[in-house]
């Protein structure tokens, strides 16, 4: 028995249902993606087509440190506190 024959034997709905999960498991990777590069930069870049515009990020509070201010922190050489994740 192959595994190529033994896939074939999943009822469709099954096989739909897999790859439902795999799109949404893509589309969520690709939001968190969209959301961390947010918080990090304090804008988004959103492109159609040729066309290329940067939004304010509406869930980055504008007192909040982004990229540009730790790195003028880093050229100074103040100290920096870094998180992953929190």
């Amino acid at each position: 028995m192959t595994r190529r024959w033994a896939r074939s034997r999943q009822s469709p709905t099954e096989i739909a249902s897999t790859q439902l999960r795999r799109r949404l498991e893509a589309d969520a990777k690709s939001l968190f993606a969209f959301y961390q590069y947010g918080r990090l930069h304090g804008v988004v870049r959103l492109r159609w087509g040729f066309l290329e515009e940067m939004t304010p990020a509406p869930w980055v509070h504008p007192d909040e440190l982004r990229l540009y201010g730790l790195k003028g922190q880093a050229l100074v050489g103040e100290s920096a506190t870094l998180s992953r994740g929190a």
